[in-house]
């Protein structure tokens, strides 16, 4: 079980039943979580565990699991999430102006044929 905190909210079912697991075994849990504007570092994840051993005792354990917070510049860095890319509206713009310039200098230079 996820327990909630101050720095974190559960949004997706926050208990998961792991099966019947042997000594060597391993199973994997997700959960989806939101984080309450969270400065950059390690924030803890609580969780409730219950289980029982092999003579069916059981147990009930509190154990925390660190949560690294990126940075955007740290996100960016490891392919997280996808830099905003300008590059095409500053060649979108160069293009604009540069045709904007050669149809106002065709057109004076059409002008100025008329006239003569």
């Amino acid at each position: 079980e996820l327990l909630e905190t101050a720095d974190y909210e559960v949004l997706s079912n926050d208990k998961i039943y792991m099966g019947n697991l042997e000594s060597d075994d391993y199973e994997t849990g997700e959960f989806e979580i939101y984080t309450h504007n969270v400065k950059p570092g390690t924030i803890p994840l609580k969780f409730i565990l219950r289980y029982k051993d092999s003579f069916n005792q059981e147990f009930t354990a509190e154990e925390s699991v660190g949560l690294r917070i990126f940075s955007k510049a740290e996100a960016k860095k490891f392919g997280l999430i996808t830099p905003t890319s300008y590059t095409w509206i500053i060649v979108l713009l160069l293009i604009c102006g540069a045709g904007y310039w050669y149809w106002k200098h065709k057109k004076t230079k059409h002008t100025k044929h008329q006239q003569k």
